[in-house]
């Protein structure tokens, strides 16, 4: 799939469920702590991002290019403004190439070869420009170029995952699929064998915000999609979310978007 969005969050659902790559532009970039078995690559070409793999983090500048290897933890920020592209890569796209990519990792995120970012920066408007064109030989060869070129400038290495970025991809995985109830510092702490205050260092250390905020994001995510994709009315979008009253929901969505739900809703129609 190749297409073009400028939607915050938007390209969570094509991380791990689809076959072929997927290429969009986005405007202000910004994504949770996550991980995914697919390689990203993001393009920036105005503004600036910083974006954080596995507790390094960088700022990414027009011209520059972040490489995100599969199983990686990391995050998407824009301090001010951004405009990138973004290009998605399933291993299984890869053929003969992905048992080696799901063994080994780029050894660093950050591209900062000019001459090969603006190569791989051209290829991926031709992805851009083809649209939802079906799959080719010719697309299949522009991922194949990018994916080459980044593994000849930036060296691979063999992946080697400790029982701390295992136990972090746990945690991740497990507020995914419980967000929705509640979740307190205390249980979660308790589940994963911290104490509170060592639980909540971990976690800021690793993903760069506290638990309470990381829950408030993936609940106004999923609200908002509710209430965009299937007109559910914001009360009760909240309330399946998470939200114990509309009151909580209403200042949560303020302080993240600005705005109030139904002109942030109106704004984007």
């Amino acid at each position: 799939m190749y297409r073009k969005s400028c939607e915050y969050y938007e390209y969570e659902r094509f991380r791990d469920d689809q076959r072929e790559p997927s290429c969009f532009w986005l405007q202000n970039n910004a994504f949770l702590p996550h991980f995914h078995s697919a390689i990203e690559l993001m393009a920036v070409h105005r503004g600036e991002m910083q974006v954080t793999v596995d507790g390094q983090t960088e700022s990414i500048l027009p011209g520059q290019l972040a490489v995100i290897p599969s199983f990686s933890i990391h995050t998407f920020r824009t301090p001010a403004y951004s405009e990138s592209t973004v290009l998605i890569v399933p291993l299984g796209y890869l053929g003969p190439y992905e048992k080696r990519f799901g063994s080994y990792t780029f050894s660093r995120f950050l591209l900062t070869d000019e001459k090969a970012a603006a190569c791989i920066a051209g290829l991926l408007t031709q992805l851009l420009d083809m649209g939802g064109q079906e799959e080719s030989l010719f697309k299949r060869g522009l991922v194949y170029q990018i994916i080459g070129l980044l593994a000849q400038k930036i060296p691979l290495k063999k992946i080697e995952m400790g029982a701390s970025h295992e136990r972090l991809k746990d945690i991740l995985d497990y507020l995914q699929g419980n967000f929705t109830s509640p979740v307190t510092l205390a249980g979660v702490a308790q589940r994963f064998g911290y104490s509170q205050s060592r639980f909540s260092h971990l976690f800021n250390e690793a993903f760069g915000c506290s638990l309470p905020q990381y829950v408030n994001m993936l609940r106004l995510k999923f609200a908002v999609d509710r209430m965009q994709e299937e007109g559910c009315p914001a009360l009760e979008a909240a309330l399946g979310a998470g939200y114990e009253n509309s009151r909580s929901f209403y200042r949560a969505f303020r302080q993240v978007y600005g705005t109030a739900p139904s002109e942030y809703l109106k704004n984007r129609r």
